[in-house]
């Protein structure tokens, strides 16, 4: 019954699974009448399951409606982004946060996720995207595309997802635009959708879950999402690196830090995923941290070594006083923790 009632949450139906009566007549046909308690049935059963084991299978397909097509490509339980595999889930009741498609990130590949691509949903519910999109267009250009139901299912097979020359000829509303406008809508171009105005559960949803599965946090913005959860995600994506990272020593050198390797390969859920071992500087000395975008690592070593610079020169805060043009020498005497050499301090 579970895994029918997750194909209503899917097709966001109520009216796919079956009744119980069907169940009743299905039991009802293979139990005899005589069976009329549970030890009865524990008696009767022990004897019958000998020659026909699967006597009381039920056929989950057969809870089912034929008329409905739930299939995986229309609504997949996996979303593959790069070489990793995320998972989807789905649940109907409007109103709740978890309304619509959710995507499940273990917190350590967080940061490695782009929202590029998840503006197109699932296919099962692109049609209706479709439509809600178009009506979200201001009315003088939505005019141009009445009834909005009968345009978007003549866009869709114009519509090609994820295909494009750069980021933005991928984006749904692009390619929509164009379609539309090949179908005599005048005027309309991708900015001219409003998102934001669409039903909750026609925007996908993102949730971070620990390694215990359970939700730590979601969002419908990506990008807040990963903001909030930067810290978390560093420290589990150390976590999973292990002997990747290492503790703070005094000085960088080939006897303490040693290399540092670009790129490490660790296994999250079963999956390869890369991560940046980079140098990282506290008041105590260096260390190497593990860090989940090469972005983050590049800032973290040019930080890092721009500070080490900083804590092997000596500089005269005079003359790097008289080489400033007026303006910006009066702001560095009044720098408000310490002047001039009170900068030169924090720089290190």
């Amino acid at each position: 019954m579970q895994s029918a009632s997750e194909l209503e949450d899917k097709a966001r139906r109520r009216d796919i699974v079956v009744d119980e009566q069907t169940l009743f007549d299905f039991y009802d046909a293979r139990i005899p009448a005589s069976v009329t308690t549970g030890r009865h049935f524990d008696s009767w059963w022990k004897k019958k399951q000998r020659t026909e084991p699967t006597l009381l299978d039920f056929d989950p397909s057969k809870l089912v409606s034929d008329t409905h097509n739930v299939s995986e490509v229309a609504f997949p339980d996996v979303w593959r982004q790069g070489n990793v595999e995320y998972e989807l889930s789905y649940r109907f009741e409007p109103g709740t946060p978890d309304d619509g498609v959710t995507v499940r990130i273990p917190m350590p590949l967080l940061a490695g996720l782009t929202p590029r691509g998840f503006d197109w949903l699932v296919p099962g519910l692109r049609k209706e995207l479709v439509t809600e999109l178009i009506r979200t267009l201001p009315k003088p250009l939505r005019r141009t595309v009445v009834p909005a139901s009968d345009f978007a299912a003549r866009a869709l097979p114009l519509l090609h997802p994820y295909q494009g020359d750069n980021d933005s000829e991928t984006t749904l509303t692009s390619q929509l635009a164009d379609a539309l406008r090949t179908l005599g809508g005048h005027g309309i171009n991708a900015s001219d959708f409003r998102s934001s105005q669409l039903p909750p559960h026609l925007r996908m949803s993102f949730a971070a879950v620990d390694k215990r599965g359970d939700i730590i946090d979601r969002d419908k913005d990506l990008t807040a999402l990963q903001q909030r959860q930067a810290e978390k995600v560093t420290s589990s994506v150390g976590r999973v690196a292990g002997s990747s990272g290492s503790s703070v020593v005094e000085a960088w050198t080939n006897d303490t830090l040693g290399a540092i390797d670009e790129e490490v390969i660790t296994t999250v859920d079963g999956q390869k995923v890369v991560a940046y071992p980079a140098l990282a500087v506290t008041p105590q000395g260096v260390s190497i941290q593990v860090l989940p975008t090469k972005a983050a690592a590049d800032a973290s070593m040019m930080t890092a070594t721009l500070t080490l610079l900083m804590r092997d020169i000596t500089v005269s805060v005079q003359r790097m006083l008289n080489g400033l043009p007026l303006k910006q020498r009066v702001a560095v005497e009044h720098y408000p923790h310490g002047g001039a050499a009170g900068l030169v301090d924090d720089a290190r």
